[in-house]
């Protein structure tokens, strides 16, 4: 067993992710922990040469965990060091990209207090990085590009959305009757404030844009849920959080169309929108709006297929 008084560094651009680590360590007995947003000042509080373990997301600004864990493995003090990547990203590529690093392991989020405690024994029994093929085979075919309707594709998408959120919120979700806006009009919830998370998915097969839009009181149940204690405003609860749920949803879409459908799906960095009154709409396509559902509130997807790239904005000085 991993000694509990262990000096951990936990590396993720995301804060609330952050914290929401560092509390599942903490149900483990974990005591000691320090904190970096990217893989840069990750690599330099690494050279400090007081800390044991390592975990880190992989997609950061300035340096990717990726990045970070390679410094580590070519640097002879800290080369053995037990470095584990916690990542929304399910892809084959970049698994593959993780093994050749010679991660000790790799959990795609949403995990659990199960998963985080089996890595972590594997490394206490002497595991220093993943054996070759554990992640991929290096003689797996690429896929055939297939051709898939709207229909199908959208469904893929409220699939990924439905199960990763409801494992990352601790809720069980279902998703409603969407509903198409045609273009040139707007669509919005009337309430006191609004979140949202936007991005934009290109392949040469498609594009569209997806935004995850919650009441300002939905958002703060989630995230009060997730955490298991109370958020009076968005501001204690952290507004990047919005973004990474996003973000752990295209992890699974992305899987799905890239590893099954090989669309080659890349993706904008999601980016979190505030306001009074946001609405969205789209001047050349309709935009279909999903609600999901749960005993926690209900929150609304919203895609857009095509070039145009969708942004709510906020409508508070006009009238809705």
């Amino acid at each position: 067993m991993l000694s509990r008084e262990i000096n951990i560094l936990v590396v993720d651009d995301v804060k609330a992710m952050r914290k929401y680590i560092i509390r599942k360590l903490t149900g483990l007995g974990f005591q000691n922990f320090d904190e970096a947003e990217n893989g840069e000042e990750a690599w330099g509080k690494i050279n400090t040469g007081k800390f044991h373990l390592i975990l880190s997301d992989v997609n950061m600004p300035i340096m990717s965990g990726i990045e970070c864990l390679r410094n580590v493995r070519n640097s002879v003090p800290h080369r053995d060091m037990p470095f584990i990547l916690i990542t929304a990203e399910m892809e084959e590529k970049t698994k593959r990209e993780a093994e050749e690093a010679k991660a000790t392991a790799y959990l795609v989020k949403p995990f659990n207090d199960e998963d985080l405690a089996f890595e972590l024994e594997k490394i206490a029994e002497g595991v220093v990085h993943l054996a070759e093929g554990t992640l991929v085979s290096k003689n797996k075919e690429k896929p055939e590009i297939k051709k898939v309707g709207d229909e199908v594709f959208l469904d893929t998408i409220l699939e990924g959305v439905e199960d990763v959120l409801s494992d990352q919120c601790g809720v069980t979700l279902k998703s409603g009757m969407t509903q198409r806006v045609a273009p040139g009009k707007a669509w919005g919830v009337q309430s006191n404030a609004q979140i949202s998370s936007v991005s934009y998915l290109i392949s040469d097969a498609k594009e569209f844009s997806i935004i995850i839009y919650f009441d300002e009181k939905v958002y703060l149940a989630y995230a009060s849920r997730m955490f298991g204690k109370q958020f009076e405003n968005i501001d204690e609860a952290g507004d990047d959080l919005v973004s990474e749920w996003l973000n752990i949803a295209l992890g699974s879409i992305k899987k799905v169309c890239n590893d099954d459908f090989g669309w080659s799906f890349s993706n904008l960095i999601p980016i979190t929108i505030k306001g009074k009154q946001l609405i969205i709409g789209s001047q050349e396509k309709s935009i279909v709006v999903c609600p999901f559902e749960s005993s926690v509130g209900t929150f609304h997807l919203i895609l857009s297929m095509g070039a145009e790239k969708i942004t709510p904005w906020d409508n508070a000085a006009n009238a809705f």
